[in-house]
């Protein structure tokens, strides 16, 4: 399919956001349909600017640190059985 370029764009946009921690974000986005299966898509995400870059790379490295936090946790509990 890729390798084909089978895939057509389907719309293209900026989003803008309020979010709950981050603040006000926006984003670029690119949303494609792949031929022939109308009941996929992709939508493609890019910050619009380094303050939302950052926001978002801070927020992602927040949330990964959390689960990650939870999952020792969890280990820990198991092993002590």
């Amino acid at each position: 399919m890729w390798r084909d370029n089978d895939v057509r764009t389907h719309g293209e946009a900026v989003k803008r956001l309020r979010h709950p921690v981050l603040g006000h974000i926006e984003f670029e986005y690119s949303a494609f349909a792949v031929d022939g299966r109308p009941d996929l898509s992709m939508v493609v995400y890019n910050p619009t600017n380094r303050k939302t870059s950052r926001k978002s790379a801070r927020s992602s490295a927040s949330e990964i640190n959390r689960r990650w936090q939870g999952c020792r946790a969890a280990f820990t509990r198991l092993r002590r059985g």
